[in-house]
């Protein structure tokens, strides 16, 4: 007879599986959708930093839902999987997790940069802070290994509360680049700089970019630390699908800016030259938004 502690654990992983499969279906569809865009922005390009970057997170964030949903598809006579499996699973999830954020980051990490490119010691400060938070989540990572509980499928069941801590740092990172780049929105946008179309692009293009991997965070820490049995893992494929669809819509974004080369007029009273130098992302070229505003005169 199935207990009813066995009973509550199927009925968590039927709703993994639903997840899983919901999260891997928005990516594929966002692929195709997005189609055209790569093959004229990505791979007609030559080979950059931007587009190995695009691999990379197009690469891990459908590899690992592929195989975290073909695990926990498998039918019950197939899922005879060892600790050891289990925990190398586990290990697999959780770096793909951390190199899928920390790609995004530095998409992030970058176009704050280039709103305050005027600020040479900020630049050195978000290297720093991110190279910090690298170290924190590796070290917090595999201190909670050992304590993490699997179920059915090597889906977890629970994590233990230093666990947490692995997605606490990247939170805050996110949240720092997001409150600096909402700030440079609103000087922007109070100055005249508003209506300007590639500016208020690119600026745009920030807000969403932060705010959508910044509530997936939250969500599958919320998951992670007050949900029991197979439903604190419910959130982690859509923490693999958000992340990745923003990171490759903002390379697509940048792309098409930096296509479109368009620089604003000169004049006399020109207050702000915002340079999105992409030595560091694309090995490309220099790309230039010029900001005016009215003469004092």
């Amino acid at each position: 007879m199935i207990s009813g502690d066995e009973i509550r654990n199927l009925r968590g992983l039927q709703v993994c599986n639903y997840s899983s499969m919901g999260a891997l279906t928005f990516t594929v569809f966002e692929i195709i959708l997005s189609i055209d865009e790569e093959v004229e922005q990505i791979w007609r390009k030559p080979w950059t930093n931007l587009k190995r970057l695009y691999l990379i997170i197009r690469i891990i964030s459908l590899g690992s839902q592929f195989i975290s949903t073909g695990i926990t598809l498998s039918s019950p006579r197939e899922a005879t999987h060892s600790l050891r499996d289990c925990r190398m699973l586990a290990g697999f999830q959780g770096a793909s997790s951390q190199v899928l954020m920390m790609a995004v980051q530095v998409i992030l990490v970058l176009r704050v940069q280039a709103l305050y490119y005027e600020n040479t010691s900020l630049k050195y400060t978000l290297y720093g802070l991110f190279f910090a938070e690298v170290v924190a989540m590796t070290l917090l990572f595999a201190l909670s290994m050992p304590g993490i509980l699997y179920g059915s499928h090597c889906v977890i069941t629970s994590f233990p509360g230093i666990a947490s801590g692995f997605l606490v740092s990247p939170i805050l990172f996110e949240l720092l680049l997001f409150v600096m780049t909402m700030i440079k929105f609103y000087n922007t946008v109070r100055e005249g700089w508003g209506e300007e179309h590639v500016l208020s692009r690119f600026l745009k293009d920030g807000v969403w970019a932060f705010a959508l991997p910044f509530i997936m965070l939250i969500v599958n820490t919320f998951c992670m630390t007050f949900l029991s049995g197979a439903l604190a893992s419910v959130a982690y494929s859509w923490a693999i699908a958000i992340p990745g669809f923003a990171g490759c819509r903002l390379i697509l974004n940048m792309s098409h800016l930096l296509e479109r080369n368009e620089t604003f007029p000169r004049s006399s009273a020109v207050a702000d030259t915002l340079i999105f130098t992409d030595g560091a992302a694309t090995d490309l070229n220099t790309y230039e938004l010029y900001g005016t505003t009215h003469s004092s005169s």
